[in-house]
């Protein structure tokens, strides 16, 4: 797996913060059963990600916090499903496994260190 450059400006449980120095932006989450979300802006383009009731989402969104049409090419919904009983779901590590995985996946080698 690619890692992104990540710097971590605060890190305590239920909360982190961290931005990327490379390519500009930031992000925040929070975690706290049941529900972990995250805000942040990652080379100019605004994401938001949600998991709550066994279910997560990750989304790019323009300035105005709307979801891009499908044929814009700032356009990516990524979402999959937990098991809301297992140990550690919304953890800080849980929730950042898939933010990172979303990153990547989206922004891809060309954008990462």
């Amino acid at each position: 797996m690619i890692r992104l450059q990540e710097e971590i400006i605060e890190s305590r449980p239920g909360f982190h913060r961290a931005s990327f120095p490379e390519v500009g932006g930031e992000y925040e989450l929070t975690t706290s059963w049941p529900m972990a979300q995250a805000f942040g802006e990652f080379d100019g383009i605004d994401f938001y990600f949600r998991a709550k009731y066994g279910a997560w989402e990750f989304e790019t969104e323009n300035k105005q916090g709307h979801s891009f049409p499908n044929e814009h090419p700032n356009y990516f919904v990524s979402r999959g499903t937990y098991d809301e009983k297992k140990p550690n779901v919304f953890s800080n590590e849980w929730s950042l496994r898939i933010l990172r995985k979303c990153f990547v996946e989206f922004w891809g080698p060309p954008r990462t260190v």
